[in-house]
């Protein structure tokens, strides 16, 4: 029979007891610390100094708020010296009076005691006895310091502070390290703009209606925002922004109000709208316009197609439109087509359009092929035929033709397969409208 072998060993549940013990006192050390912890936030602790400001909220610190500095033990016994107890407190104090600093602080109006007489001291002649605290002058901004525990001091400003401003304290360590702390004021709760602006006129009518507050953290609901005419719509929120967006476009040419209503909280403080916010805005006549400043583009592939003369070219490009110049999912487009003298003409202007490179956008979006030449040639050849066609008129050429044709004795489908041949002869030589500038005129008369 196997015997348990710590049934040998004297004291065998005194040693199981300092077993688990040793087992337990990391397992606990390392969850709950038997020593005091110590909050770290990168925010406020510098070297193991902190400054914290005692009224604040989401928004920012008090204008007449007090700091707290906490000064880590290594600092202390510096600053202490080897003095007794008795001047501690007090070479403390000035140390720290000296060492923390306000930076660029706001020059502050102070009134003129007219008791002083010019005097600079105290009004008994004595050199101003220490009352525990000390006060580092900047400028005409000073802070005062008192001592709230052995590690700890208040800082109070002589004066409140600014609101919506940002201030700097900073501390000089016993090694000469400068630690920096900042700080931002609070600033009151309102709305700053609106989208549409106030008294705005031709505003689109699928507009979104925009406000824009001073802090984030807004929940705008419709016991707080009224639209008048009433609209149907919802609310979306970002960051200092609330946007009001209709369900449907807003009617053309009406005039419409809004108010944000007193009372609406900011959330996570105190603060509330101290009154409604009123704003008026006239939408354009034209249900067509937009609020969209997208009005479509397009595009023609760089890819060159050849298409037969006996067969329609199809040209495949990219049209983008917004929906608002849509009609039935349809786009009316007006395309001028060009066409170059002969091929050696289009080489030539292709070899000019390839010398900017493809990688260059914006380059090769301006580097477009001059039609003005194209369209000059055509312009010039309907001017010639028009100048023609006024001779044959002057010279009675047309009625000497029809003279001479007429004796034909033609019917109605002989004289239309006439004119189609006579088009068809003639249209291998010239153009189809200086063809008809100068036939029609002619061959009008049999018509």
């Amino acid at each position: 029979m196997k015997r348990n072998p710590f049934e040998r060993i004297p004291g065998k549940r005194a040693l199981a007891v300092l077993l688990v013990m040793a087992l337990a006192v990391p397992v606990f050390w390392l969850g709950t610390p038997l020593s005091p912890s110590l909050r770290a936030n990168a925010d406020t602790y510098r070297k193991g100094y902190a400054l914290e400001a005692d009224k604040s909220d989401r928004t920012g610190i008090f204008p007449d708020t007090t700091f707290l500095l906490t000064v880590p033990d290594e600092e202390m016994a510096i600053f202490s010296g080897p003095d007794t107890d008795d001047f501690q407190a007090a070479r403390v104090l000035a140390e720290l009076g000296n060492r923390l600093k306000l930076r660029n602080p706001p020059a502050i109006t102070a009134a003129v005691d007219s008791t002083d007489n010019g005097s600079g001291g105290a009004s008994d002649g004595s050199d101003g006895a220490s009352d525990g605290s000390a006060e580092t002058e900047n400028n005409t901004f000073s802070l005062k310091l008192e001592p709230v525990s052995r590690n700890t001091f208040r800082v109070t400003p002589s004066h409140p502070l600014a609101d919506n401003a940002l201030y700097f304290f900073d501390m000089t360590a016993s090694d000469s390290e400068v630690i920096s702390f900042a700080f931002q004021t609070r600033k009151d709760f309102g709305v700053v703009g609106t989208l549409p602006a106030h008294q705005s006129s031709y505003v689109p009518v699928d507009t979104g209606i925009e406000i824009y507050f001073s802090h984030a953290g807004i929940n705008l609901d419709k016991a707080h925002f009224s639209i008048s005419p009433e609209v149907d719509g919802r609310f979306e929120t970002h960051g200092t922004a609330v946007a009001f967006v209709p369900r449907r476009p807003l009617t053309p040419g009406t005039l419409y109000t809004v108010t944000v209503k007193e009372g609406l909280p900011l959330t996570g403080t105190d603060e509330k709208l101290p009154a409604d916010l009123t704003f008026s805005f006239e939408t354009n006549p034209d249900e067509k316009t937009s609020a969209n400043p997208d009005n479509g583009w397009l595009s023609i592939g760089s890819s060159w197609l050849e298409f037969p003369t006996a067969e329609k070219p199809v040209i495949p490009f990219n049209l983008s439109l917004p929906a608002h110049l849509q009609t039935d999912g349809k786009a009316d487009m007006t395309v001028t087509a060009y066409r170059y003298a002969n091929a050696q003409a289009f080489v030539d202007a292709l070899a000019q359009k390839d010398k900017v490179p493809d990688w260059a956008w914006w380059s090769h979006s301006q580097n477009l092929l001059d039609t003005g030449k194209l369209a000059a040639v055509a312009l010039f050849c309907v001017g010639t035929a028009s100048a023609f066609g006024w001779l044959l008129a002057y010279y009675q050429i047309p009625k000497a033709i029809l003279e001479g044709v007429g004796a034909w004795h033609m019917g109605l489908t002989t004289t239309g397969f006439f004119i189609a041949a006579v088009f068809l002869v003639v249209g291998c030589f010239l153009d189809a409208i200086p063809a008809i500038i100068i036939v029609g005129t002619i061959l009008q008369p049999l018509a």
